[in-house]
């Protein structure tokens, strides 16, 4: 076939503009881009949140096998106790399942919250001025109840006659670095800052500026992120952030965008063995209660996934506390039903789960790992007429429940007090002596217990 191209002169037009159509494709100064060239990276990114430099774990886990019963109640914990702050006083409370021991803190301070550390071995108790919420401090505390060390995070301890004018808007958080040598500490006034044990130095990680409503904290197993909950506002539930911890101040992904309504809010969050994933509860509000589900996200954010839900049950039936296990393999949650308290334990990354009823009534609880089983810490149900009292549970390696009976008030069995020695004939001789006088004015059981609770 022979092309005449001279008797078609607008052939040579439509050349002509296709040559520069491409000429202008292939111009460097625009932003086209062909399927097959490599793709650009230095686009736009105001709607991509940056990523943290820590390294989140690798990618999506196998399948693990489903573990046996018997695995699932394996001892995995260390330490013999666990922590609580109840009605203004810190209690240690041993796995032993021995009574409750109440820290001795001088009343001029007010305990707020108590976490164990990562090796088992002290309690971090944070508290602040009883007369105002504008000094904070923490105090660390070994196994046998004494102050070891204390740590001021803000303010002087020298004005103890300021005036409360601090707000607490958010609920704080305290939580252990896994090597027991920081801690993360985020007040109830606002900012989050690190308590770094080894040189006794007090880092601002994030101004209360920038993190008005903190609430609880967890360190990634690396010890190199910290992921959190806040609150922008108060009508806004909590939402989940995530920052690497190398540079100062904290430079937060969004995790979990909070709730604008307060309808959900994250709550009780923990890292996932890899340091994939974020485990957390997600408080449901709009049930009328405090229970929730516990939910995952990936640690750079996402679509969350069920790991346990209460279904359709209204007021505070659901999760109040999970615990990952040191090692990773499962997850123990706290939950109320309509029974009572229920421990489950759900395999992480597996379908092995099993559940034990705990057989006493309490308005708060959490749970922890130690060296003797799963410990359950809890407040009991104040009355009218009885405050709330710490109670423990242990769920042991075989799963049983012990549920040690309630203590019998311990105000009303000293009977020998009033009676001893006054019904002894020995003593009559002398009833205008003032040495018979002691006896009554001496009432030395007068609830040794009570004085630790200033």
């Amino acid at each position: 076939m022979k092309l005449c191209w001279g008797r078609q002169p607008g052939v040579f037009v439509v050349v002509a503009l296709l040559c520069a159509m491409l000429t202008a494709c292939a111009d460097d100064s625009t932003d086209r881009q062909f399927a097959g060239d490599e793709q650009s990276t230095a686009g736009p990114t105001v709607t991509i949140p940056p990523m943290p430099t820590f390294e989140p774990g690798a990618s999506p886990e196998p399948r693990a096998s489903p573990l046996a019963e018997d695995d699932l109640f394996a001892v995995r914990g260390v330490g013999a106790f666990g922590a609580t702050v109840l009605d203004g006083v810190a209690y240690l409370l041993p796995s032993s399942l021995d009574p409750p021991q109440a820290i001795a803190i001088d009343a001029m301070w007010k305990p707020w919250l108590a976490d164990v550390s990562s090796d088992g071995e002290h309690v971090a108790v944070l508290v602040s001025l009883a007369s105002s919420a504008k000094t904070w401090r923490v105090l660390v505390v070994d196994a046998s109840g004494a102050i070891v060390s204390e740590h001021s995070i803000t303010g002087d301890d020298a004005t103890a006659s300021v005036p409360a004018d601090v707000v607490t808007t958010g609920s704080g958080g305290l939580d252990w670095a896994p090597d027991s040598s920081r801690l993360a500490v985020a007040l109830p006034t606002g900012g989050i800052y690190m308590v770094d044990l080894t040189d006794d130095r007090v880092l601002e990680m994030s101004p209360p500026r920038r993190v008005p409503r903190p609430g609880f904290l967890s360190w990634s197993h690396n010890g190199q992120a910290i992921a959190y909950t806040a609150q922008p506002d108060a009508r806004s539930g909590f939402g989940i952030y995530v920052a690497p911890v190398a540079a100062l101040p904290l430079d937060p992904i969004t995790v979990l965008r909070p709730d604008s309504t307060g309808n959900r809010s994250a709550r009780q969050i923990t890292w996932s063995g890899s340091d994939n994933t974020i485990v957390f509860i997600l408080e449901r509000r709009e049930t009328g209660g405090a229970g929730g589900d516990v939910l995952s996200v990936s640690a750079t954010g996402g679509v969350s996934g069920v790991i346990w839900s209460t279904g359709m049950r209204f007021g505070d039936m659901g999760a109040i506390d999970i615990e990952l296990s040191p090692d990773g393999q499962v997850l123990a949650i706290l939950t109320l039903s309509e029974t009572g308290p229920v421990v489950q334990l759900q395999q992480m990354g597996g379908a092995g789960h099993t559940e034990r009823l705990v057989d006493m009534p309490l308005a708060s609880g959490s749970i922890a790992w130690t060296e003797d089983g799963l410990l359950v810490v809890a407040g009991s149900v104040a009355t009218e007429t009885d405050h709330a009292e710490p109670l423990a549970a242990l769920v042991d390696a075989q799963g049983v429940v012990t549920v040690p009976a309630p203590p019998a008030t311990p105000v009303a069995s000293p009977q020998p007090v009033g009676s001893p020695v006054p019904a002894s004939p020995v003593a009559s001789p002398v009833p205008a002596s003032p040495a018979a006088s002691p006896v009554p004015a001496s009432p030395v059981p007068a609830t040794p217990m009570a004085s630790p609770a200033a």
